[in-house]
């Protein structure tokens, strides 16, 4: 293309285009056609639609800077409506592009906005003064809470207000019970004064008072911040009884292989244990062995504060229960010792029958009476004299309905 055609270009933009705003009617684009096609600008039909092509393009791109920059309405510019009015013109091709030109850059405009309108609701609360000051107050206001909230738990103390006694806070001399401290915090150590002269050092302690009395027990405990703590309780220590007993062998009544026992501590609650499954709740109980032998007897006694003592010992019985029978009498008619009968048989309800026979085997007398002693009469009325022997023979029913032999040697005396 020669200068002067350019020439004639950038005249022909200067005239039409600078300071013109078309209007939207189609009598005015008849007006600019005419024009153009003026003697002095000439440029024909072709070169019209390439110049308007051009100018539509020209102005959507000035549109999009302008709209890029300001935040002004953007449907009331004035390039818009040149667009528009080229769209009425009929002209297929420019419309496209004028149209793909115009939508294009609209995702820019509502980014832009986007990112300009986001600080904008964002950015006062969080850049007041006001707001940041009241949120440092808070943060340092929870944080020394929560300081104080922990400082308070590790100077929280142990604190004694009564010690827990396993057993009874009543007890008895010398009877063994367990204390331990009713707070079982960790400490850092412990200790205990039994009030009797005696301590110790541990958490549960075992202890026993051989005295009766009341007695007063310190515990101290000291934590992990050196704090002292301490509780005081009284014990009552009742008596205890003494369980204790004699027995005896030689008494008329209690010999052979009967014994009589006798406590000696009286007004007490008693249980015997003869060693042989009897027992016995009397003070001075008398028991008779049925088999010679040794037998522990274990005696238990408690007194009114329910303090109980035992204790045990061996006795000897030196020959099988033989019903107590007396192995001489003398029946000379003094009165004294006139008779004979098992003492375990006098005056009893057992069921027996007593044989007594000479030493020829011949039986001299027979009861089944324990009324009925043998006065030392024989056959044929005769009588039994100083030094003679006869042997006795008892069949007895026992508790359990079993009969049990029983016998003996009888020496007459003077």
């Amino acid at each position: 293309m020669s200068e002067n055609k350019l020439t004639d270009f950038d005249k022909l933009i200067k005239d039409s285009v600078e300071g013109f705003e078309a209007p939207a009617d189609a009598s005015a684009w008849e007006a600019i056609e005419s024009k153009l096609n003026t003697p002095n600008n000439k440029v024909g039909k072709s070169t019209l639609k390439w110049v308007l092509g051009i100018t539509s393009a020209a102005a959507i791109v000035a549109l999009s800077i302008f709209l890029l920059q300001s935040n002004n309405e953007v449907q009331e510019t004035k390039p818009i409506k040149l667009v528009e009015k080229v769209k009425s013109a009929s002209q297929p091709k420019i419309e496209q592009e004028s149209t793909k030109k115009i939508v294009k850059p609209e995702p820019q405009i509502e980014k832009a906005t986007k990112k300009e309108v986001k600080p904008k609701i964002t950015q006062p609360k969080l850049n007041t003064p006001k707001q940041v000051e009241e949120k440092v107050n808070s943060t340092i206001e929870v944080s020394q809470k929560t300081e104080t909230k922990v400082d308070e738990r590790k100077e929280v103390k142990p604190s004694i207000n009564s010690i827990e006694i396993i057993s009874k806070m009543e007890v008895c001399a010398n009877e063994v019970f367990t204390l331990k401290p009713s707070d079982s915090m960790a400490v850092k150590s412990i200790s205990w004064d039994f009030g009797d002269g005696k301590s110790a050092k541990r958490f549960s302690a075992k202890h026993k008072f051989e005295n009766a009395g009341n007695y007063f027990i310190t515990l101290t405990m000291v934590d992990a911040n050196n704090k002292i703590s301490k509780a005081e309780k009284q014990v009552i220590v009742n008596p205890k009884p003494i369980a204790d007993f004699d027995y005896e062998t030689t008494d008329f009544h209690c010999h052979n292989s009967s014994i009589c026992f006798n406590a000696n501590e009286p007004n007490l609650k008693f249980r015997w244990n003869f060693g042989d499954s009897k027992i016995s709740t009397e003070e001075n109980p008398k028991h008779t062995y049925f088999r010679k032998g040794h037998y522990n007897v274990k005696l238990m006694a408690e007194n009114e504060f329910g303090c109980a003592d035992s204790t045990q010992k061996q006795v000897y019985v030196m020959r099988a229960y033989n019903l107590l029978a007396p192995n001489a009498f003398s029946p000379n008619g003094d009165g004294q010792n006139d008779t004979w009968m098992p003492i375990a048989l006098l005056n009893s309800d057992k069921v027996f029958d007593l044989k007594i026979v000479d030493a020829n085997g011949l039986v001299v007398f027979n009861t089944n009476n324990p009324s009925n002693s043998w006065d030392g009469s024989i056959a044929n009325g005769a009588r039994a004299k100083s030094g003679d022997i006869f042997f006795w023979i008892a069949v007895v029913k026992d508790e359990t309905g079993n009969m049990n032999e029983y016998g003996g040697s009888i020496v007459i005396s003077n």
